[in-house]
């Protein structure tokens, strides 16, 4: 009968016996690829990561983040934030009432109000009233976000939003809605609505309150067409600029010191071979030479050219998927930072995928592809460590001078060393799952196993030790003690010559001496000495 014991330690060992040996190769091939990240981190921290600049809410200003004071310039927040008052009344939307009004006393001879019908005298008495209010505009977040004062100020006095009115009706309605201001009434006529005390012809009236929301809606909707349009455009343009020269000058360092360390790596190890210091200086000259070769060529230029392409589109959409995300959440610096990584990563995983190289098939590319995005994800949250890591080392006066260059370097060779380890992870996940199935497995029997039973198979396989060893040990005590008695036999003069002799032949073939060599009988032994 099979016990729980046994059946555990057969499943555990039938495992270890699948399990393959890890090669060398792979081992030593990760290695190498540690050593390059260290180097390539170490030339990247030149001021590289500074050429992309994030901002918490990204580079375009949207009304969500606007009513959660996140703004991405100072225009924005000042035009947002612009409390209303009599004088931004007449700063934007009077401004320039008085004149405007005299032009149209000096070239229209009547002067009808635009709610009544009645004609009005050319005096004070008639003013020009905002049909939607000034007030009303100006409290539109949208209006003030997507458009200029100059624009809001054009908008409020257009001929759709103006019309005459007689001066107390106008200031009774002051800053109120019309439609609402009509059925109101006043402390002085309790019981008459203001439609009625001023006599207004409700029909005209909503006639050109209808017209003037509806000058005042289209305007705002265009004016946020406009504004997106503008915005994502300019600003997507600056952040891909940017990110197209991160990529290219980190290709351009990446290129020119893979070629330095090999080329100079060669002269040196020949340095000893050169005859004199002219051959050194000239050996010298000829490595610079074949660096600037091995960067300026084709293959390498091709490789700067992708990358700046790369780095635009990718700068350039991450832009738009910022903006997008940031009309209903407000994004950090930070989450944006993971957003244009993401990004730069796609893009990358997509050109590879569209255009694989030549000795790689579609499902190949596809899992490459994977690889790169998963590369930038990992990039971007190490960025996020690293400028963490940078606050924490500012907190420690001592080190404060040397922060960002020590938690960059070193936040950047970590970051770098998780990225290789989880697509070596990836590339071996079939084998690291065995290993882990084996551990798995080695848990649940010693777990089981209880500690009589190790204690009893220990002694067991000790005794069989010991066994085997004393059985070799004999083996070989025997062996030696009769090469020693042959010894002793073949030179103890007690012997007679004769005896000797046949006690040496015996010693020779114990040594394993070959047979046609051995000196078997006198003619042999006269043979041995004159020929």
């Amino acid at each position: 009968m099979i016990t729980l014991t046994d059946y555990l330690e057969t499943q555990y060992m039938d495992a270890l016996n699948k399990l393959p040996e890890e090669s060398p190769k792979i081992t030593s091939e990760l290695l190498e690829q540690y050593k390059e990240i260290v180097t390539t981190t170490l030339l990247q921290q030149f001021g590289l990561g500074k050429l992309v600049k994030f901002k918490d809410g990204g580079n375009v200003t949207t009304l969500h983040n606007a009513r959660r004071d996140t703004f991405a310039n100072e225009e924005d927040e000042r035009r947002f934030k612009n409390p209303y008052n009599k004088d931004t009344r007449k700063q934007i939307y009077e401004k320039d009432f008085k004149q405007n009004r005299k032009k149209e006393f000096q070239n229209n001879s009547h002067i009808y109000d635009g709610y009544t019908g009645t004609e009005l005298k050319k005096d004070g008495r008639a003013q020009k009233d905002h049909i939607i209010a000034a007030a009303t505009i100006h409290k539109n977040d949208e209006a003030r976000l997507y458009m200029s004062d100059k624009q809001r100020g054009a908008m409020a006095v257009d001929k759709k939003n103006l019309t005459w009115a007689e001066a107390s009706m106008n200031q009774s309605k002051g800053e109120h809605d019309l439609m609402e201001w009509m059925e109101f009434t006043s402390s002085k006529y309790p019981d008459m609505k203001n439609k009625d005390r001023f006599d207004i012809d409700e029909q005209m009236a909503k006639e050109k309150y209808d017209t003037a929301k509806q000058h005042v809606e289209q305007s705002v909707k265009d004016a946020k067409k406009e504004y997106y349009k503008k915005n994502i455009k300019e600003t997507g343009i600056k952040q891909g600029t940017q990110m197209a020269k991160r990529q290219a000058l980190g290709i351009f360092l990446f290129e020119l010191q893979n070629a330095f360390f090999s080329e100079m790596g060669f002269y040196f190890r020949q340095f000893k071979t050169y005859e004199n210091n002219s051959a050194k200086l000239n050996a010298f000259k000829e490595a610079c030479q074949n660096v600037k070769k091995r960067v300026l060529s084709f293959n390498s230029l091709k490789k700067v050219f992708v990358g700046y392409t790369e780095g635009f589109v990718s700068g350039f959409v991450s832009n738009l998927i910022t903006v997008l995300i940031n009309t209903f959440a407000r994004t950090s610096k930070n989450i944006i930072r993971i957003i244009t990584e993401g990004t730069n990563g796609l893009v990358q995983a997509i050109r590879m995928i569209l255009f694989p190289p030549e000795d790689m098939t579609r499902k190949q590319a596809i899992y490459e592809g994977s690889k790169i995005i998963v590369a930038a994800v990992i990039t971007a949250f190490g960025v996020i460590i690293t400028e963490a890591f940078i606050n924490y080392l500012m907190t420690i006066p001592p080190l404060i001078p040397f922060a960002s260059l020590i938690g960059g370097i070193l936040g950047g060779i970590l970051t770098g060393i998780v990225s290789v380890t989880v697509i070596y992870a990836m590339d071996n996940f079939g084998l690291i799952m065995q290993k882990i199935n084996v551990r798995m497995k080695e848990i649940t029997y010693y777990t089981i196993v209880s500690t009589e039973q190790l204690r009893e198979r220990y002694n067991t396989a000790i005794a069989k030790i010991d066994s085997a060893y004393n059985e070799i040990l004999n083996k070989i005590f025997a062996e030696y003690e009769s090469l020693n008695i042959l010894t002793n036999n073949a030179y103890d003069f007690k012997f007679n010559s004769s005896e000797r002799f046949n006690h040496s032949k015996k010693l020779a073939s114990a040594l394993n001496v070959d047979g046609d060599e051995i000196l078997k009988s006198d003619k042999d032994i006269l043979a041995f000495f004159t020929e």
